[in-house]
C-alpha cells in the first residue's frame, strides 16, 4: 500500500485511523522506565572510562619503558655512553690540570734576556763565568769572577737596586791575587704558594 503525501492543510484519516494510543502509552512507559536505568549505565561507563583508560594507558606506557630498560642493546648502549662519559670526564679533569699546570708555569719568573742584561749591567767590571735558573724555585745563580774582592758586595747591592730580585745573596769568595770567584744567588720576586 502506498503512502500519500499530504499536503498542509489536509488530513489523511488512514493514519488517524491506525493511530493506536495505547502502544504510544506503553512505548512511553517503556522509555520512562529503562531512561534512568540507561542514564545510569552511561554514567557509570563514563567514569569507568575515565578512570580506567589512563590507568591502561600507564600500565601500557610503564610496560614500554619497562621493555626498552630490559632489551639487551638498549643495556649495552647505555653501558657504552656511561663509558664514554667516564673517559670525558676523565680527560676533562686531565685538562684542568694541565691548564692549572701552564698556568703555575707562565706565572714563574723567567730568565728573559732583560734580566740577563740587568746582571751583566751590574757586574761593576767583574765577569759572570756561569748561569744557572731553577724556574720553580726561581732562582738565578751567578758565578762571578773578579779581579777585586771589594766589587763582590757591590755587585750584590747592584742587583739588589735593580727590584727584580726578592734576595740577593753571596756566600764569601774564594782565590787570591785578582783572581777572585763567588757564586751570587739571586732569589727572583715570586711567590711560590
Amino acid at each position: 500500500m502506498s503512502r500519500t503525501k499530504t499536503k498542509s492543510g489536509e488530513i489523511n484519516f488512514y493514519l488517524r485511523y491506525s493511530y493506536d494510543s495505547g502502544a504510544e502509552e506503553r512505548k512511553r512507559k517503556i522509555r520512562k522506565a529503562i531512561m534512568p536505568i540507561g542514564i545510569v549505565v552511561v554514567a557509570f561507563l563514563i567514569v569507568f572510562a575515565y578512570f580506567t583508560i589512563p590507568a591502561l594507558m600507564k600500565k601500557s606506557e610503564m610496560q614500554n619503558y619497562k621493555d626498552y630498560a630490559t632489551n639487551p642493546t638498549t643495556l649495552q648502549q647505555y653501558n657504552d655512553a656511561k663509558g664514554l662519559v667516564a673517559e670525558r670526564n676523565e680527560k676533562s679533569d686531565r685538562l684542568k690540570e694541565y691548564n692549572n699546570l701552564l698556568a703555575s708555569i707562565a706565572s714563574m719568573p723567567k730568565a728573559s734576556e732583560a734580566v740577563m742584561l740587568e746582571v751583566e749591567n751590574s757586574l761593576s767590571g767583574a765577569t759572570a763565568t756561569s748561569y744557572s735558573f731553577e724556574a720553580g724555585t726561581g732562582t738565578l745563580a751567578v758565578l762571578v769572577k773578579s779581579s777585586s774582592v771589594t766589587t763582590l758586595p757591590i755587585i750584590v747591592t747592584k742587583l739588589k737596586e735593580t727590584g727584580t730580585f726578592r734576595t740577593v745573596t753571596y756566600k764569601g769568595y774564594e782565590g787570591s791575587d785578582g783572581k777572585y770567584t763567588t757564586t751570587i744567588t739571586c732569589q727572583y720576586k715570586y711567590n711560590m704558594e
